[in-house]
C-alpha cells in the first residue's frame, strides 16, 4: 500500500512537470524562459538575455536543487531495518555506563 502511494506521488509529480513545461493542450501555456531574439543584418543574430546567462542562470538553479534534495534520505535506508550482532549491542551498553 505504501509502495502505491509512494508510486503514484511520483507518477503525479511528473506530470506536474510535464504540463508545466509541455501544457496540456487547453490552456495557453506560460513560458518557463523569456528570450527575445533580435536579427540584424549585420550582426546576424542577438539573444537576449544572451545564451552564456541563460546557460549560466539553468546550471545554478539545477546545483541549488541539487544541494536542497542531497541531504534526503533514500527510501530503502528508511524503511530497512539494520540487524545488529551481539558485539554492538555489548558495546553500545559499554558505552552508556
Amino acid at each position: 500500500m505504501v509502495q502505491e502511494a509512494i508510486r503514484l506521488n511520483v507518477k503525479w509529480s511528473l506530470m506536474e512537470l510535464s504540463h508545466a513545461f509541455c501544457g496540456d493542450g487547453k490552456a495557453l501555456l506560460d513560458p518557463v524562459f523569456k528570450v527575445k531574439v533580435i536579427l540584424e543584418d549585420k550582426a546576424g543574430i542577438e539573444f537576449s538575455p544572451c545564451i552564456d546567462e541563460m546557460s549560466g542562470f539553468i546550471n545554478t538553479v539545477s546545483v541549488d536543487l541539487i544541494n536542497t534534495i542531497k541531504d534526503f534520505k533514500r527510501l530503502p535506508e528508511v524503511l530497512t531495518k539494520k540487524v545488529t550482532s551481539a558485539n554492538e549491542v555489548i558495546e553500545k551498553k559499554r558505552r552508556y555506563i
